[in-house]
């Protein structure tokens, strides 16, 4: 392996300021991981920002599928700032979010709101939300990528819990599809559930 290069050093301390809390700096590591990342998935695009959000953009599917298990999909999907009424989609927040942290933190805090917990889109006081689900599907996203695979060496890492799906990460090195089955699984077993109650409620009220 050539390096065990600033991406997956990024990436892990990412994850480990995520589950300190620290979502800010966390967010820090993770954006400039997507930078690296996004730089080697289009190598010929030479504008810093047309790959970052093409990236993103790429992956938004999988990217929500796990920051929300399955709850929510959106495709070309645009948030509107009530504070400014520019719409933004998901991956154009995102960065505008990467510029403040990386160029100017002074105005970050009135970019962007870190939650544990919260929405998608942004607050009223025109703050786009990013919640430590996002984060951690961010982190998951860069580990998975198959640009990344030559440059990571998880082995020997440990297990996270991300809401009720357990994920070992020494198996993410271009273990995009199986990760995904995780999720996929949770999501099935859950409408499953859901379908059994609602046979249930049907049966009682006979």
């Amino acid at each position: 392996m050539k390096k065990t290069a600033g991406v997956q050093k990024r990436a892990l301390n990412a994850l480990q300021l995520i589950l300190d809390g620290e979502l800010e700096d966390a967010f820090l590591h993770i954006a400039t991981a997507i930078d690296s990342t996004s730089k080697r998935r289009f190598p010929s695009l030479k504008s810093q920002r047309e790959r970052y959000v093409k990236y993103l953009q790429e992956h938004q599917h999988d990217l929500l599928l796990i920051a929300t298990h399955g709850r929510l999909y959106l495709e070309n999907t645009r948030f509107v700032n009530p504070v400014s009424k520019e719409a933004l989609t998901i991956a154009e927040a995102v960065y505008l979010v990467r510029n403040s942290s990386v160029h100017d933190p002074q105005e970050l805090e009135e970019v962007v709101s870190f939650t544990r917990t919260g929405q998608y889109g942004f607050d009223k006081q025109g703050r786009y939300v990013i919640n430590t689900s996002f984060l951690t599907a961010l982190v998951l996203i860069v580990l998975t990528d198959p640009s990344n695979q030559l440059y990571l060496d998880l082995t020997g890492l440990g297990s996270i819990k991300h809401g009720e799906v357990e994920i070992n990460l020494s198996t993410l090195k271009g273990g995009r599809s199986a990760l995904l089955r995780k999720y996929r699984k949770f999501v099935e077993e859950r409408e499953r559930i859901k379908n059994d109650l609602k046979a249930k409620s049907r049966t009682s009220n006979q």
